[in-house]
């Protein structure tokens, strides 16, 4: 089967980085800085710091998987690109935000999952993450 990859939303900012789970998507970690915006997004196994003020997401894989992915993406500070503001995360079972901020001035995006599963994550980041998308 071929990997499809979509997106990424968001801004130009930031270092491409690609993610494609190794089994299913147990666990999402987010740091939203202090709520205002998404910093940080953990999905590897064991790549989140244990400090700090996160958000776990614990998915009940295989039973409960992610159908769609909300967001907004806007500038947070004067004169830098645009990064991700929120996310909301929807599965089967649960809906899981949003987390950060709503504003709206904001971009917002929606991922639909029509079919198939999502099996990874892209996109960029640098300060912030700068833009999402799934393979």
């Amino acid at each position: 089967m071929a990997l499809v990859s979509v997106g990424p939303w968001g801004g130009e900012g930031g270092s491409e980085w690609s993610y494609v789970f190794q089994g299913g998507l147990r666990e999402i970690i987010i740091d939203t800085a202090g709520g205002q915006y998404i910093k940080s997004i953990f999905i590897k196994p064991g790549s989140a710091p244990q400090d700090g003020s996160y958000v776990r997401i614990s998915l009940d894989w295989p039973r409960e998987y992610l159908v769609r992915i909300d967001g907004m993406h806007g500038r947070q500070w004067q004169g830098l690109e645009d990064i991700i503001r929120s996310l909301t995360f929807v599965t089967n079972m649960n809906t899981y935000g949003p987390y950060g901020t709503e504003n709206q001035e904001d971009a917002s995006f929606t991922i639909p999952i029509k079919s198939g599963k999502v099996v990874g994550f892209h996109g960029r980041s640098g300060d912030a993450v700068d833009a999402i998308g799934i393979h």
